[in-house]
């Protein structure tokens, strides 16, 4: 998810602040890290979006969100990647790859923890209790709705 923003809040710079179409930038965390590696953890990932120079902002940005909306199916749990279309790139990594300074630095939102599973728990049990009050009828309305009961169709 985080990276996802990296690469579309890159994707609005490179469509919209520079006739060039590319931006560089890194996001950071301090809080939350980056999984690396089974045993690293990273606390700085890098991204690059460049589309021809030919494209206009709004192609160049749907060029990207393509690209974009593809990357949890093809990235899933990936320390890095690239993803080249005709008219667009993208590339994420956990170690710098490219040598001009980052035109956006991105701080990663403070992590909150999961609700807790009593909490959960305690949700569940009132929306059941929420369900079961609304199913409630009351004796001379439910022999109406029958025909008093009637085995009848």
């Amino acid at each position: 998810a985080l990276v996802v923003r990296l690469v579309g809040a890159l994707s609005d710079w490179a469509a919209f602040n520079t006739t060039a179409r590319y931006a560089v930038g890194v996001m950071s965390s301090d809080q939350v890290g980056f999984p690396a590696t089974d045993k690293a953890v990273v606390h700085r990932i890098m991204g690059l979006v460049q589309c021809t120079p030919d494209q206009a902002p709004g192609a160049c940005r749907r060029c990207l969100q393509a690209l974009i909306d593809e990357m949890p199916a093809v990235f899933n749990a990936t320390v890095g990647g690239r993803f080249l279309a005709v008219w667009c790139y993208l590339r994420f990594e956990v170690h710098e790859f490219y040598d001009s300074s980052p035109m956006l630095n991105l701080v990663a939102p403070p992590w909150s923890p999961p609700p807790s599973p009593a909490s959960a728990d305690q949700t569940a049990y009132q929306e059941d209790d929420d369900h079961d009050a609304s199913l409630l009828f009351d004796l001379p309305t439910l022999r109406l709705a029958t025909d008093n009961f009637s085995e009848r169709e």
